[in-house]
């Protein structure tokens, strides 16, 4: 019998904020220690397939939008490095020989990734890298009192208390204060300095309350603009800089590869499920247009004639409709690519292209093409640039130039145009995307 699935509630960032998130984090790290080996010296060095088994497990359990890999990527990271932590904590021991080292070994973990770890945490590299983890410990350690609370969770919290999104430096000072015990509603010993000028700068520049994440906002402005490698500070485990625009970050997509994996896996089980909702469509099409030519007069006239055909243009015109009505406008392709499934809006349609390797055509002047590039979102809330996307305008990733010298549509503070744009994320009108198809023979692969 098939259990239900979990549904987990996402913020804007694909992070967990409900009831349920702490068991979903909890799950993540389970499914880590079953499915990815310690003995990797190096995150980016697994292969990609084995950190999406993570994903693959999870989708079995729950029920939860794609939004949320790159939240449950860098969550397997951590868990994966607190677990190998973990092991060298409980289970080495230096003056241990290997042998009795071997019968300490966790019996999740083979023999042979046993020996390789044992190897390894003998070696003067592991040495070298443990000091200088150690010694960036020591500098940026401020321990916070959420406890198991995420940070996007508390941030969600805050907004229901509030009724407003709580500002970087708001989150802070609540995840900073203590919140029992003798010394409650004092702020953590090591925090406090930082408390003390976040609260002095929003009086002094009450201005700077307003300011976003990309135009560098009240947090930023104290505790330095640059943000960590990988991660935004405060807002907890899922967004990078890249993501969230903070100031100084290129447009560079992190974990591209994966999130294009999943999203190709997606889209063709969208095109799989949409392909059988067409072949009902077409059997109800022609239950209908058989019923109606069963009640209708056989016509001996041309005005007979028309009017069976306007009783089945009737017919036509209530299956596609609303759906040629939201269509009307798109690009050629997309409207042969999908035709009429009353069930779904074009929005939702669309949303297969993700993952799709298409040409780049000029937006102004003749119709050429200008670069290969790959669709990573056809969502109008997505922000590119520091905007929205908006309407029939998707966020590609450039991966080819073909016409160097060609302008972009949209203003970037350090992009004019293709040449400058490669491997970079930038917004495009959509309906001057087609898809990308191999050229046969040196003929033109433009439709």
């Amino acid at each position: 019998m098939n259990k239900t699935k979990i549904k987990i509630a996402l913020n804007e960032h694909g992070q967990p904020i409900g009831p349920d998130a702490t068991e979903f984090s909890n799950f993540i790290g389970t499914l880590v220690r079953k499915h990815i080996p310690p003995k990797t010296i190096d995150w980016r060095d697994l292969d990609e397939e084995r950190k999406l088994l993570v994903w693959d497990h999870i989708q079995a359990f729950y029920e939860v939008d794609s939004t949320a890999l790159k939240y449950v990527i860098n969550t397997s990271h951590t868990k994966w490095k607190e677990w190998k932590a973990d092991l060298k904590k409980t289970k080495f021991d230096a003056e241990l020989t290997d042998e009795e080292l071997m019968k300490k070994r966790d019996e999740r973990i083979s023999e042979a990734d046993w020996r390789e770890l044992l190897t390894y945490w003998r070696s003067p590299e592991f040495e070298a890298r443990n000091a200088t983890a150690k010694e960036n410990r020591a500098k940026s350690i401020v321990p916070h009192t959420a406890g198991s609370k995420s940070h996007a969770r508390v941030t969600q919290e805050m907004a229901d208390e509030l009724g407003y999104a709580p500002r970087r430096d708001e989150v802070f000072i609540r995840t900073h204060t203590l919140k029992k015990g003798p010394n409650k509603g004092q702020h953590v010993p090591q925090a406090a300095p930082i408390i003390s000028k976040l609260l002095q700068a929003a009086d002094e520049h009450p201005d700077w309350k307003d300011k976003s994440l990309k135009e560098g906002d009240l947090f930023a402005r104290v505790c330095g603009m640059k943000e960590p490698r990988g991660r935004v500070r405060v807002l907890g485990l899922g967004p990078t800089p890249q993501d969230v625009g903070t100031p100084g970050t290129r447009g560079k997509v992190s974990t591209r590869t994966l999130v294009e994996m999943v999203a190709r896996r997606e889209a063709e089980h969208r095109i799989s499920t949409l392909e059988e909702q067409m072949q009902q469509m077409r059997q109800l099409m022609n239950q209908m247009q058989q019923q109606v030519g069963h009640n209708l007069e056989a016509p001996s006239s041309q005005h007979g004639s028309n009017s069976r055909q306007n009783s089945r243009d009737e017919i036509e015109e209530e299956i596609h409709g609303e759906e040629g009505d939201e269509e009307d406008g798109e690009d050629d392709y997309v409207q042969r690519r999908f035709v009429a499934n009353p069930k779904s809006s074009s929005a939702h349609l669309d949303e297969i292209l993700i993952g799709m390797d298409v040409l780049l055509y000029a937006w102004t002047g003749p119709e050429s093409p200008v670069a290969k590039a790959t669709i990573l979102s056809v969502d109008p809330d997505t922000v590119v640039g520091g905007e929205p996307l908006g309407p029939a305008t998707y966020e590609v990733i450039v991966n080819v130039a073909i016409k160097r010298d060609a302008i972009l549509p949209y203003r970037y503070d350090d992009l004019l145009c293709i040449s400058d744009a490669v491997v970079r994320s930038i917004a495009w009108p959509s309906s001057k995307i087609k898809p990308y198809k191999p050229a046969v023979s040196g003929s033109s692969c433009r439709n």
